[in-house]
């Protein structure tokens, strides 16, 4: 059974608010998967109002959270009631076209825009954190390598007293120790 179509909240209105996925995405899919379902879109709402979503090829729905926030947006007239709740809200769908008139009292997020002017002043200070860090992890490069040197050349140095320790024959060994008795084992 092929999928019906909905609305793309993220082509139609992506510039101007902030469109996630629901909680459900991820969920199902997993983290870093990112299928782009349009029926899974939803654009959040300030102070915990609600959300919007798809509801179908030329309408959107809007889930309220809060009562008052409920007879605002009823009081529109462009809404159709699809679900309702005594204490907790309900969900409205409108036609795209009246999206601003409910966008209004619904308050959705919007994308963070800069001026030309904040724009330079972000790239800047990250060029500087760049270089920053660039130069922070050549030195911990370098450290590296150093601390590994100077591992290899314990090492080495180790390897090297052991080889010769084995080399010498007992009695030398014994005299080297100092421990008593190691003359008479030396002559």
């Amino acid at each position: 059974m092929p999928t019906r179509s909905c609305l793309n909240l993220r082509q139609l209105l992506g510039h101007r608010f902030r469109v996630t996925f629901e909680e459900s995405y991820h969920a199902d899919l997993g983290r870093g998967v990112n299928r782009g379902d349009p029926w899974l879109q939803i654009i959040v709402c300030c102070d915990r109002r609600g959300h919007f979503f798809p509801w179908s090829e030329k309408e959107v729905a809007v889930s309220v959270d809060k009562p008052k926030v409920v007879d605002r947006v009823v009081a529109l007239g462009c809404c159709r009631m699809v679900q309702d709740s005594d204490d907790d809200g309900a969900t409205l769908v409108f036609d795209l076209a009246d999206f601003d008139r409910v966008a209004e009292i619904m308050k959705p997020r919007k994308r963070r825009r800069l001026n030309p002017e904040q724009r330079a002043k972000n790239s800047e200070r990250l060029k500087k954190l760049a270089a920053r860090r660039t130069k922070r992890a050549t030195r911990a490069i370098a450290a590296a390598k150093k601390r590994g040197r100077q591992q290899a050349t314990r090492r080495r140095a180790k390897r090297s007293r052991r080889t010769a320790a084995r080399g010498k024959p007992a009695a030398k060994r014994a005299s080297k120790s100092g421990s008593p008795g190691s003359e008479l084992e030396a002559e």
